[in-house]
């Protein structure tokens, strides 16, 4: 049961945090989101199972030992003038109570990233969450990974490991 609610909770949050991108409050009125069509990433994670709900994201995967849910989203032509620290905060608006642990610049994929670790609460139950965004070829990509209470260390290499595989060269429609 206890394994059931958490699971839901996470369904909830990845369909929260991919819309928040959408939905928040960034500009521009909602429309038809494009997203990244010719980007590649490790898409079989080890231990972790493909949701095939996956609300809004690229991709998304649930590990089920833990509860962990790790996702990735594009969304392209869309933003240009918003910083990827400002993606990242409202990224981070899907939670309560936030406290950021830590955030740093970072590159991936040959272009500057912002990596942020948050801890807060989602629907009441304490979360550790990963928030990465880099933005390349007109295209803002956001990776995720929450778990409850916090991410443990099978998790962080999990998350590093589809960081690692990201390439994106662009679509020809760009």
């Amino acid at each position: 049961m206890k394994q059931l609610r958490w699971t839901t909770l996470n369904h909830f949050f990845v369909a929260s945090l991919c819309a928040c991108l959408v939905s928040c409050s960034l500009g521009g009125p909602l429309r038809e989101d494009q997203k990244a069509t010719s980007y590649s990433l490790e898409t079989s994670v080890p231990g972790w199972r493909e949701l095939k709900d996956k609300a809004d994201a690229d991709h998304a995967w649930l590990d089920e030992k833990s509860g962990a849910v790790m996702s990735v989203r594009s969304l392209c032509d869309r933003y240009e003038h918003v910083s990827i620290r400002n993606l990242s905060k409202n990224l981070q608006t899907v939670l309560m109570d936030v406290e950021i642990i830590s955030s740093k610049d970072r590159t991936i994929a040959s272009r500057e990233a912002y990596d942020t670790l948050v801890k807060g609460q989602l629907d009441g139950v304490p979360v550790e969450s990963r928030m990465v965004v880099v933005r390349k070829n007109n295209c803002i990509f956001d990776f995720n990974v929450t778990e409850h209470p916090a991410l443990s260390p099978s998790t962080k290499q999990a998350m590093e490991r589809l960081l690692d595989s990201f390439d994106y060269k662009g679509d020809p429609s760009k």
